[in-house]
């Protein structure tokens, strides 16, 4: 299958000389198989892929001192080549006629064949070589198991459980920050961003207060494995007009061992790329979370 985006203009007020994006072009070959076995009662999908992006467009921030007559960062469409392997796996076997089992997996190795990005290394703009590198955000592995179970009583009412678990691997990083806690000190914490260039991790922003000359490792580590346990139990009645249902969302209390899988403490989901030393706080994974809920149907 061959697919087409229309390129365009980015249109912020300051943006005027950045000039136009390319149309984003792609290329995908899969072969796959559908099958039922056991009756029907097996049911078993995979499918192995390869694709192919010219210009694949994604918007991504600039800073203001790689932007000709702006003082002001924006974001901008950016386009880079992109080629991926990888194959699904789709499993639901309906062991009794009141329990199903399911098992889904996927795996992606996606890389960049061709990519400039635009980075500030000590106030200067510099434009970064990433071709060969990972697919940003793009993770290795994932797969999710689960069971549905389901009781018919005699009234007529049903109960229904359901559990899942997810799994998605970490991602690599080639910018990661860095947080000196002197909270002991009484004094704001130190702030760093670091990036890899040219195969090597510098500080690519520095603290405004911190003496630090030199990254203390050698790369930024890949972002956490992420993982999560669902839990959900209800009761249909009858008629199927009104359900009530108890419910627990990551049930193992998970959190990444570094928040944004980075060293340091608050990592790239909460450090702000804007930050003087002081910085910005946003959000984190959602906790452990439990309730019940009522449903009615009035139909």
């Amino acid at each position: 299958t061959e697919g087409y985006k229309a390129g365009g203009f980015n249109s912020a007020a300051d943006d005027i000389l950045a000039g136009p994006f390319d149309p984003e072009e792609v290329t995908n070959y899969e072969l796959g198989m559908k099958s039922s076995w056991l009756d029907n009662t097996l049911r078993v999908n995979a499918a192995v892929f390869s694709y192919t992006y010219d210009n694949l467009q994604s918007l991504e921030f600039v800073d203001a001192a790689c932007l000709p007559n702006s003082s002001v960062g924006t974001y901008l469409f950016e386009t880079s080549n992109v080629e991926g392997d990888g194959f699904e796996l789709n499993v639901n076997w309906l062991a009794l006629p009141s329990l199903e089992l399911y098992f889904n997996t996927g795996y992606l190795d996606a890389k960049y064949t061709e990519r400039e990005k635009r980075e500030v290394i000590d106030g200067q703009c510099v434009v970064r070589d990433e071709s060969g590198e990972t697919f940003s955000k793009s993770p290795d592995m994932n797969f999710t198991v689960g069971a549905n179970y389901s009781y018919d009583f005699s009234n007529g009412g049903e109960m229904v459980l359901a559990i899942a678990y997810n799994y998605t691997e970490g991602v690599p990083q080639d910018s990661c920050f860095y947080v000196v806690d002197n909270k002991a000190a009484g004094e704001p914490n130190d702030v760093y961003k670091f990036t890899k260039v040219d195969g090597q991790l510098i500080i690519s922003d520095p603290s405004a207060t911190g003496d630090l000359t030199e990254p203390p490792f050698s790369s930024c580590p890949d972002t956490d494995d992420q993982e999560q346990l669902n839990a959900r139990l209800a009761y249909n009645s009858p008629e199927r007009d009104w359900t009530v249902a108890a419910f627990v969302t990551n049930a193992t209390n998970w959190t990444p061992d570094h928040v944004g899988g980075e060293p340091g403490g608050l990592g790239s989901q909460l450090a702000s790329a804007f930050s003087d030393g002081s910085p910005s706080y946003g959000r984190t994974d959602e906790p452990r979370m439990y309730g019940v809920e009522f449903r009615y149907n009035f139909q």
